[in-house]
């Protein structure tokens, strides 16, 4: 999705990461300013529980946008517009990649 996003020449960056236990230390709603303190050892990072996913989207124009959306923001999204009773394959197997997905999703929808 990202490369897809970044061929199509309208957008020079764009990410999405997992935000674990005691990295985030704010995040205002309104401006979109996030602080963020990475646990910098990967196996510490690795043991603690993702609590959301952070978004960044750079337009080659310039503007820029940043999100951040708690797991149970992306899980009541995944609900509102799941298909019926069951999960699809890709939460019930893949659930940090749909996450990761769904953040990107929703800036690229913003963005167009």
């Amino acid at each position: 999705m990202i490369q897809l996003a970044l061929r199509a020449g309208a957008y020079k960056n764009s990410n999405a990461i997992d935000i674990r236990t005691g990295e985030l230390k704010s995040y205002n709603r309104l401006t979109e300013e996030i602080n963020i303190d990475f646990i910098q050892d990967d196996e510490e990072r690795a043991k603690a529980k993702i609590i959301g996913w952070a978004g960044y989207l750079e337009l080659s124009g310039g503007f820029k946008r940043t999100i951040y959306t708690s797991v149970k923001g992306i899980k009541a999204h995944e609900l509102k517009h799941q298909k019926g009773e069951n999960r699809g394959w890709g939460w019930k197997n893949l659930p940090e990649s749909m996450e990761r997905k769904t953040v990107l999703r929703k800036l690229i929808s913003v963005m167009s």
